[in-house]
């Protein structure tokens, strides 16, 4: 199962610059699956901070350990996510597919979008 690419932007509107996401470069190649495992090795690698910027975004395969860096309880981010994925992985064969759409068509109507 091919994973997801994603492009992620994190806006810098307060021209106040900060670590707004993690990422363990290299750890694609490890296959666990087991969230909780995922935490632990964010916690002990060596990670790769990336900073907002009005310039820059990231674009990455998401099967890499990743993850957005919590903010200041006074700091406030925006952050705008592109996910890609191959129509097969939205089918109800494919073991996300089904929740994925539900997910989907939850938030249009709670955004109010009409298709």
């Amino acid at each position: 199962m091919p994973p997801t690419f994603k492009i992620i932007f994190y806006p810098r509107f307060d021209y106040k610059e900060r670590v707004v996401f993690d990422l363990v470069s290299g750890s694609h190649r490890l296959m666990v699956k087991q969230q909780h495992l995922d935490k632990i090795f964010m916690k002990l690698s060596r990670k790769q901070r990336i900073k907002n910027s009005d310039s820059e975004f990231i674009c990455f395969d998401s099967s890499i350990v990743h993850g957005a860096v919590a903010n200041a309880e006074e700091d406030h981010s925006m952050r705008v996510v592109y996910n890609f994925n191959l129509e097969s992985q939205l089918k109800d064969g494919h073991p996300n597919g089904a929740a994925s759409r539900e997910y989907y068509k939850e938030k249009l109507k709670e955004y109010k979008v009409t298709r």
